[in-house]
């Protein structure tokens, strides 16, 4: 998938107008060789990088040059309504009131009657959230990531912005919206490194 500008302009005709052509790569799944590798290759090429992560410790953990700015969303997306309300309902009140009903340090009778309150929370909850929310989360996650994600990217500058790589599916919807609001810009899901290729005998 690809979502062309309408100015016709390829990713190399646009760089030719910048000293280091601006690549936003969106990658939501965990660190893997194949982006990383083509990361990496992007930098060899002289490509100014942005990358739009859940977790930047992640990525540096996977060998990713720290030269690299990571927006990492992971927290917001915990933040999100959509996510803080099922986790507050779902898991931290349950607890609180156990903790309330059986006291900061239960003994004898009343600490064995919360250890199965405990046990029959979690089995409970667990139940809920693995096999009624996330499912339905699922479905909807691609739209919360990409509002969260926007947020994040507010001092990026857009309008400089050459390509936009998806490398994951639930990058896809931030992309469509990054692309509709930056037309000039190209996103894409395909990893092409061709296109910043330089000249042979061109220096770095």
């Amino acid at each position: 998938m690809s979502y062309e500008s309408p100015t016709g302009a390829s990713p190399r005709e646009r760089a030719m107008t910048q000293s280091r052509p601006l690549v936003i790569v969106v990658a939501f799944s965990v660190p893997d060789d194949r982006v990383k590798d083509h990361l990496d290759l992007l930098l060899s090429q002289g490509v100014d990088l942005r990358l739009i992560a859940m977790n930047a410790a992640a990525w540096h953990d996977f060998g990713l040059d720290r030269s690299v700015p990571i927006h990492e969303i992971h927290e917001a997306e915990e933040r999100h309504p959509v996510r803080w309300v099922e986790n507050a309902l779902l898991f931290r009140l349950p607890r609180r009131l156990i903790r309330v009903v059986g006291g900061e340090r239960p003994e004898g009778p009343r600490k064995a009657r919360v250890t199965r309150m405990r046990r029959t929370h979690h089995r409970l909850a667990e139940g809920v959230h693995n096999r009624i929310y996330m499912p339905a989360y699922r479905v909807v996650r691609p739209k919360v990531l990409a509002m969260v994600a926007m947020r994040k990217l507010r001092d990026v500058p857009f309008g400089q912005v050459d390509r936009i790589i998806v490398a994951d599916v639930n990058a896809i919807t931030l992309a469509w919206h990054l692309a509709k609001r930056f037309p000039q810009a190209v996103a894409t899901t395909n990893l092409d490194v061709k296109a910043y290729e330089r000249p042979a005998g061109e220096p770095a």
